[in-house]
């Protein structure tokens, strides 16, 4: 079906299906910039996730956050590789031993950032489907 719009100079016009207007042409414009902008998102995103990375730091001061002490980390790579460092401390016998306290809480703090990044590349797997459904 045809459709009739006016013109600027306020005549009447029929535009046959499919014509290219230069509203089509310059929502097509937009779209294609849009799609563009949601690529170099989405390959940024996905470099970024590529290592999840925790960091656990102690400090005796939180106010003089320059006294702060890394205490033991975790990086969690795309492909599975893992790579870990485990705090230590030394023990009443003298001898050095992983420092417990500290280790829980980290182990606590992947578990949650692990939590965090399967929801957010679930949410980012809705979005890049809805928009391919449109």
């Amino acid at each position: 079906m045809d459709e009739i719009t006016t013109t600027n100079s306020g005549e009447m016009e029929v535009i046959p299906p499919g014509a290219v207007t230069p509203a089509s042409s310059d929502m097509a414009g937009t779209i294609q910039e849009m799609s563009q902008k949601l690529a170099t998102m989405l390959r940024d995103v996905v470099n970024d996730m590529s290592k999840l990375e925790i960091k656990t730091y102690t400090s005796k001061d939180l106010e003089r956050s320059s006294l702060v002490k890394l205490r033991a980390t975790t990086e969690i790579h795309l492909d599975g590789d893992v790579s870990v460092t485990i705090p230590e401390a030394e023990g009443a016998d003298g001898q050095t031993q992983i420092d417990d306290k500290v280790w829980t809480i980290h182990k606590e703090m992947v578990e949650m950032a692990q939590d965090k990044r399967v929801e957010f590349i679930k949410a980012l797997g809705q979005v890049a489907g809805s928009l391919l459904k449109e």
